[in-house]
């Protein structure tokens, strides 16, 4: 009867308390990530490439977040979300303080997604907040 107890009342909590931070932990997604790697194009590799991206932006890992998007954006060229993983990954690059890279980022998505409202998005980014002019540099 003990050993129900203990079980009861310490570990059901513990497990309800830190299960999910163990869950998201930077191991986890690791480990989640590697399995995406091994089957990229099926469809739910998309859908969690995609949410491991918005995962680690959210819980404040934005070197992890802009690597996840950049893989998204690399092996899924035609999904509708692409301009929104390059939008986000150039927010991560600058969270992270990678400036030249949030501007890449920002200039690849204003010339290649002609159309979408993140191309605006993108522009005004890159005018107002790194005074680079995407549209005279050939976009």
């Amino acid at each position: 009867m003990e050993m129900k107890k203990v079980i009861l009342y310490v570990v059901l909590p513990a497990s309800l308390i830190f299960g999910p931070l163990i869950a998201i932990s930077s191991p986890s997604v690791g480990c989640y990530q590697k399995q995406i790697d091994k089957n990229p194009n099926s469809e739910s590799s998309k859908k969690w490439q995609i949410r491991l991206a918005d995962l680690c932006l959210k819980t404040m890992r934005p070197d992890m977040a802009a690597e996840m998007y950049g893989k998204f954006a690399a092996r899924y060229v035609d999904d509708p979300r692409r301009p929104d993983a390059l939008w986000y990954q150039a927010i991560a690059y600058q969270r992270n303080e990678q400036k030249a890279e949030a501007i890449a980022t920002l200039v690849k998505l204003f010339k290649e997604h002609n159309g979408h409202h993140r191309r605006q998005d993108a522009d005004d980014k890159l005018v107002k907040e790194y005074q680079y002019f995407a549209h005279r540099a050939g976009g």
